[in-house]
């Protein structure tokens, strides 16, 4: 997520605390309160400064809506930004579909990393799963 930090007092100030949320459906005032709260917020900056942060532990292939609220010292809290929606990645089901989205061919899986070494193959990390280049083929590796 990225924004432009309010102030404390409208367009001036620092704010003293945001309140990041998501969900599945547009986010609302009357739904507020049963949005999944995000973990991580920044401490907020100096009016129109640039935040951001990353949202983790989302669904793949799911759209969601972020809102966010800011608070100031008193604790006066602002109504609920404007609600941006994106859909996260699909995951790769399989170790020959990473391969293929990564522009490899499919190969051969080889057990892990050290496997692909020992066949003078070079790997890229992709969560869980190598694929590289070998001197016959592109093998997809699938680390344990």
């Amino acid at each position: 997520l990225s924004w432009t930090s309010p102030g404390d007092d409208g367009s001036s100030g620092t704010a003293t605390a945001y309140d990041a949320r998501y969900l599945t459906v547009t986010i609302t005032e009357s739904n507020w309160a049963s949005a999944t709260q995000v973990v991580g917020e920044p401490s907020p900056s100096i009016a129109g400064s640039s935040e951001s942060m990353t949202v983790l532990g989302l669904s793949s292939d799911t759209a969601y809506y972020f809102a966010i609220k800011t608070s100031d010292e008193i604790p006066n809290t602002s109504i609920i930004s404007n609600v941006p929606s994106a859909t996260t990645q699909s995951a790769m089901a399989t170790c020959d579909q990473y391969c293929q989205g990564q522009g490899y061919s499919t190969g051969t899986c080889r057990a892990n990393a050290q496997q692909c070494t020992k066949n003078s193959e070079t790997y890229e990390s992709g969560g869980d799963q190598y694929c590289t280049g070998g001197a016959t083929e592109d093998t997809c590796c699938c680390a344990l």
